[in-house]
């Protein structure tokens, strides 16, 4: 999936939970912020490393949390101390952006009238951990928003990136012609893919839930 489309679904996405992977928000000191570090030292680097790289279930872009340099520094010194430190300082930023997004509403237009939300504190998250049996993902989903209209979002997302990359929702092509009922264009058989894309996804979901019946 292209970055343009990540921005584009993060649109729509911070309706719900105001979770775009352009603007940083986790709102506490510098001095807060080495006390989240430490609580996410626990954490295996690999793990930390798997969970950061499948954020794009939640809508947000891996390479926000997880850098081509912090790749490279992986594969040749996975034990590397200043890998470690940057990991958990990117995980901490997508815990926070996962749980209070990561854009401040209070900061957007004056027609939103959404307070902002606090980030848990380090040893509300050091119990969490633990809890979780310190495993990343874990930690994450526990963090993420639970509401009807975020889960619908993920579940779309799960589905349209992976048929980004392979080309099962195909890029539209520019109109040649000014589409009426009966004006033909190559571009229409491109729309009717889309189109058999979700109803095929909403027959199989529907199939699901006839068996769970």
């Amino acid at each position: 999936m292209s970055v343009n489309r990540i921005k584009s679904f993060g649109i729509a996405w911070s309706l719900c939970v105001f979770s775009s992977s352009q603007v940083q928000a986790v709102r506490f000191d510098v001095q807060g912020r080495l006390e989240y570090i430490t609580a996410v030292d626990v954490i295996s680097i690999e793990n930390i490393r798997s969970t950061t790289l499948n954020s794009w279930h939640h809508g947000l872009n891996p390479k926000s949390y997880w850098t081509e340099s912090m790749e490279i520094l992986y594969k040749s010194h996975p034990q590397s101390k200043e890998l470690k430190f940057e990991a958990n300082k990117y995980f901490v930023q997508l815990l926070s952006d996962i749980s209070i997004g990561s854009i401040d509403p209070e900061t957007l237009s004056s027609d939103i009238k959404i307070a902002s939300k606090a980030f848990i504190s380090p040893k509300q998250l050091m119990a969490l951990i633990a809890a979780n049996g310190q495993q990343a993902d874990l930690v994450l989903e526990s963090l993420a928003p639970q509401n009807p209209l975020y889960l619908a979002l993920r579940v779309a997302m799960i589905r349209l990136y992976p048929a980004c990359k392979d080309n099962t929702w195909v890029s539209l092509s520019r109109f040649k012609n000014v589409l009426r009922i009966g004006v033909r264009d190559p571009a229409v058989l491109d729309i009717k893919r889309r189109f058999s894309f979700w109803v095929i996804e909403w027959h199989q979901q529907t199939i699901l839930l006839m068996r769970r019946l």
